[in-house]
């Protein structure tokens, strides 16, 4: 789910999507029954993040990204550029999960190629995900030109001086006329009886006055109701002009007093619709390529880019989780936000692994309710409830979770499910190895 762009995937994004999937199947293949899934190898990336494109005479950064880092204090690497194309004017520190990471060490090595020393004070570890340092460079090259961000396999170490092995990823950067982009952007899901907005986006738009274009959806899934203005760079785009024309496709016309252009990035319009559908239903919004113009009424060429939505039941969800992982008993409290209906708890598993709940228990000091696993058979991230009941606002609720193999997990004391519709926190985790913790809650939906 989410944006289909009808452009081509670069080499760049392919490449570390490879990378990527090798990455995670070494993680589910490396776990040991009875110990935590800690970090092995090939499991932590330090990844070069630039733009694809920029533009002649601009600055712009590149962070070097790390993901899945246990016990981090230090680093050091190469990064190796065209300096025809881009030159580095500054190194500066970075930020993993929250922790800064102080400003770093560099040097010119030559021309091409910056050497860059990162370390936090000795003896300190931070764990997580996030970027160790950012590189600013200026762009010297003309429109076409391209350089390659290649990251030599640098050292990482941990804060007892040991070795992270880690894989590394370079990436390109372009210089170019970056293109105009219009994009559906509504939420992921909706609800069944909910209304929500998609604004039509636009980035890198240069003297916009005018545009039109055709929505398409399912008006068995959700209608339009009406169609508002915009704003790019703080400058309102007045209301729209549009009307259906036909049960699923919206035509809309935008448009600015004459002679007026605007720069920047915002958004045209603004949808809004009723859901009429029933969980499970999905409904593309579909743009069609229309037309852009200047304030001189000339055509602006755009990449037009669509989106979907899909209705569901109200759920709890953490969403997913993270390593370290292992078996244990779960005891905390769940505080819901909105009503919700639940038949069934699923539970987020690391890759490679049958990660799941083989008991759950939730009570409040005047009802209660469990289930037990069914087994590796069917549905098996599911344990479903002999009833449905409800959750209620205001009502705060005890759990008891007792997990086998290796599910996901979200490594706080508290935690909002995903929007805002409740809060789970954890009061105690006992591991299979009798370890006690009180900042492991499973990563579960309860719907």
């Amino acid at each position: 789910m989410g944006k289909k762009e009808r452009m081509k995937i670069g080499r760049n994004v392919l490449a570390r999507c490879v990378v990527i999937c090798f990455v995670t199947a070494i993680i589910g293949s490396l776990a040991i029954s009875g110990l935590p899934a800690q970090q092995t190898e090939g499991t932590v990336t330090v990844a070069v993040n630039a733009p694809a494109m920029v533009k002649e005479g601009v600055t712009f950064n590149a962070t070097i990204d790390v993901t899945n880092i246990t016990n981090f204090n230090s680093g050091q690497f190469e990064l190796s550029f065209d300096s025809s194309v881009v030159n580095v004017t500054e190194v500066a520190g970075g930020s993993i999960d929250g922790t800064a990471i102080p400003e770093s060490t560099w040097e010119l090595l030559d021309a091409n190629t910056v050497g860059v020393l990162v370390s936090m004070p000795m003896g300190d570890g931070v764990n997580g995900s996030g970027y160790i340092a950012t590189i600013s460079f200026e762009v010297v090259g003309e429109a076409g030109d391209r350089s390659e961000l290649s990251i030599s396999e640098g050292r990482l170490a941990d804060k007892d001086a040991e070795n992270i092995t880690a894989v590394w990823i370079g990436d390109e950067v372009t210089i170019g006329p970056i293109p105009v982009t219009v994009t559906v952007n509504a939420p992921a899901m909706a609800k069944g009886g909910d209304t929500f907005n998609a604004t039509i986006d636009v980035t890198n738009i240069t003297n916009f006055n005018s545009g039109q274009f055709e929505l398409s959806f399912d008006s068995s899934v959700v209608n339009v109701t009406e169609v508002a203005g915009g704003s790019i760079d703080g400058t309102a785009i007045p209301e729209s002009t549009w009307e259906l024309l036909d049960a699923n496709t919206v035509g809309v016309l935008v448009s600015m007093p004459m002679g007026d252009g605007v720069n920047g990035s915002g958004y045209i319009a603004t949808i809004s619709f009723e859901v009429v559908g029933e969980a499970g239903d999905r409904s593309e919004l579909s743009i069609s390529e229309g037309r852009l113009a200047d304030k001189d009424a000339e055509n602006i060429t755009a990449v037009w880019i669509d989106d979907e939505i899909i209705v569901v039941a109200l759920i709890i969800d953490t969403g997913p989780g993270t390593y370290p992982s292992i078996s244990g008993r779960h005891e905390g409290t769940i505080e819901v936000y909105e009503d919700i209906t639940v038949e069934k708890l699923y539970t987020y598993h690391c890759i490679g692994t049958g990660g799941h709940a083989e008991y759950v228990k939730i009570w409040n000091d005047t009802w209660d309710i469990e289930a037990a696993w069914g087994g590796y058979t069917g549905d098996w991230n599911n344990i479903y409830f002999s009833e449905p009941f409800v959750l209620y606002v205001g009502e705060p609720y005890s759990y008891i979770i007792e997990t086998g193999s290796y599910p996901q997990i979200i490594h706080k004391q508290n935690h909002t499910a995903l929007y805002d519709r409740g809060i789970i926190s954890c009061d105690k985790f006992v591991d299979a190895n009798g370890r006690t913790y009180n900042d492991w809650i499973p990563a579960i939906k309860l719907w």
